[in-house]
């Protein structure tokens, strides 16, 4: 390319010349007069597209008014007043001058940059580019709309969901209106990708996405908060019975079963609701202070039962800062030791004569005193605090049963409880093996109890962990049987070896009739399927009696012995067998 024009001609080497035709940009050199005096093989081409271009592209070639041409009304970049800023880099004031325009191009809407900057070695003149820079703009859109939406479901993520439930709050405050946050809670769905594995999961949640858009209306924001996690901004509501019906057609959208490589898979969901409303109360509220209300109202409705939907009241929070305060103190509690085992033995029903324990742990605290387990076993649970205690609890019982199996009779068994965290965790039957092995105890002495929720959980987990505790030589009971829903259908599933009668049957005996046929059957059903049965609870002596007669092989409860310290128990075996466990002299 050679520059010809009013300064001195400038001779541009070959190497450059095939350097600037080889740009995709068009190229042009300008002089100081605004007139072209060279361009690249790119310019020379959309030169002769030009006149098709709908006025896109200002067509000139090299000897044309550069300058008068972007100023015409057919310019594509007149409104951005590029002549000027041209002018003032060919007039040496602006050293470069850059502007971004749109321009249709053969009938697509296209992006571009014109570029103009001065010439090296002080030639007078300017360097102008036209480059097509739409790839870049439907880059940074794709990127932008990656930060604000989920990869699997195209929902938007809790990025965008902060942006629209600030913009709904604004509009409440405005109009009074409500604005309800719903958090939405696939319940087992850890269960799915455990068992038909991530990409079947993944299905689940896209099919899940698509319910919940229809669930709601079109202004309504549906996101994907993570996980198995959605949030909802129902906006504009009238009264709190819309908020009701929205949160029902939501729970009902997951009703139907969702098909996965054939299979129907039944799902459901647990929903908080979060509503806030009034002129007032709306100033009150906080985008985060509402989703975390949603979602404390999404676990009580797990607590409820799941497939269904809980408005989040103030106690609730309440009780969530209570419940903090109480696991952080458990935490210190298995770091301090403050935790003890306490053992409530196992009578035949024969000969009353010991031929169990089951291992119970309590907590004193060095304020509150005894803490009932009822309250931290649950705030351990849902914690995930459990599985430390769990094998506390675990060491403690099998460093003690190392220490009684050298004289208890055959067949005495210690038992340890398991929550469903606890049974859900996939390293619990490695743990108790090596605790096993640790304290030299024989498996056969050990033996493990569920609860009938534990079991349907997640019941394929739980399948594959008691089995493989069984394996070891492990016990499987049955905690609290005939409270469930459940019980009969998993008796076959699960090796189950004793089920533990809850002592809601066993608290109405002898009286009760239906009580009283109620255990008949669980015994006769035990007994056809080669499983032994316990009887808890039993606090009287017309108890005793009733379910010996009923056919119970074993009881405990209060009429008999209470949860005491290992000692109780020593002395009872020592009692039964006639044996002194002598202390032992440890390496």
């Amino acid at each position: 390319m050679t520059l010809d024009g009013p300064a001195e001609p400038v001779e541009v080497s070959a190497v450059t010349q095939a350097v600037v035709d080889a740009l995709d940009a068009e190229v042009a050199v300008v002089d100081p007069a605004g007139r072209i005096v060279a361009t690249n093989i790119a310019w020379e081409s959309r030169l002769v597209r030009g006149a098709a271009s709908s006025g896109a592209w200002v067509a000139c070639g090299v000897g044309d008014d550069y300058l008068g041409a972007l100023g015409t009304p057919g310019g594509a970049v007149a409104a951005h007043d590029a002549r000027s800023g041209i002018a003032a880099v060919l007039g040496g004031s602006l050293p470069e001058f850059g502007v971004e325009y749109e321009a249709e191009v053969e009938g697509e809407e296209r992006q571009y940059r014109l570029t103009a900057t001065t010439l090296p070695g002080g030639v007078p003149g300017a360097l102008v580019s036209h480059e097509d820079i739409s790839w870049r703009r439907t880059l940074e859109d794709r990127l932008a709309e990656h930060a604000t939406h989920d990869a699997l479901t195209g929902l938007p993520n809790r990025l965008l969901l902060e942006d629209r439930l600030r913009g709904a709050l604004v509009r409440a405050q405005r109009t009074g209106h409500l604005v309800a946050v719903m958090f939405v809670d696939i319940d087992r769905f850890t269960s799915v990708n455990d068992t038909l594995g991530h990409a079947a999961g993944d299905q689940v949640l896209v099919t899940v996405a698509r319910r919940l858009v229809r669930a709601c209306r079109a202004s309504d924001t549906v996101t994907r908060f993570g996980g198995d996690e959605f949030v909802l901004v129902v906006d504009d509501v009238d009264g709190i019975e819309n908020v009701d019906r929205v949160a029902a057609r939501v729970v009902e959208s997951m009703t139907a079963p969702i098909v996965v490589d054939g299979a129907e898979l039944w799902i459901s969901a647990s929903v908080g609701v979060a509503v806030a409303g009034g002129l007032g109360s709306v100033a009150r509220s906080t985008t985060d202070g509402l989703v975390r209300d949603a979602d404390t109202a999404a676990y009580r409705a797990k607590e409820a039962g799941r497939n269904r939907y809980v408005v989040f009241e103030p106690a609730m929070r309440e009780r969530v800062v209570e419940r903090l305060a109480l696991t952080t103190a458990l935490r210190h509690a298995v770091a301090e030791e403050q935790l003890r085992v306490a053992y409530q033995p196992l009578f035949s029903c024969g000969d009353d004569s010991v031929v169990g324990v089951e291992a119970l742990v309590r907590w004193h605290h060095p304020e509150r005193g005894l803490i009932p387990p009822s309250e931290f076993l649950e705030a351990a649970e849902e914690s995930g605090l459990m599985v430390d205690v769990g094998a506390w609890v675990l060491d403690q019982v099998c460093r003690q049963t190392a220490e009684w199996q050298r004289i208890a009779p055959r067949g005495f068994r210690v038992n340890v409880n398991l929550s469903p965290r606890q049974l859900a965790d996939p390293a619990a039957p490695g743990l108790v093996r090596q605790t096993l092995a640790r304290h030299g105890v024989d498996p056969h002495r050990i033996g493990v109890e569920i609860t009938e929720k534990a079991l349907t959980e997640d019941p394929e987990t739980a399948q594959r962990t008691l089995h493989e505790l069984l394996g070891y030589g492990v016990a499987v009971s049955v905690d609290d049987f005939g409270s469930g829903f459940s019980s009969l259908a998993y008796l076959q599933r699960f090796p189950v070896g004793a089920l533990k009668i809850d002592r809601f049957f066993v608290s109405r005996l002898p009286d009760d009739r239906a009580a009283s046929a109620m255990v008949r059957g669980i015994v006769g059903l035990a007994d056809a399927l080669g499983i032994e049965t316990v009887a808890e609870g039993v606090e009287t002596q017309a108890q005793r009696d009733a379910v010996a007669q009923l056919g119970c092989r074993s009881y405990q409860g209060f009429v008999k012995a209470r949860p005491g310290a290992p000692e109780v128990v020593t002395t009872l075996l020592e009692t039964s067998t006639g044996v002194s466990l002598l202390p032992v002299r440890r390496p």
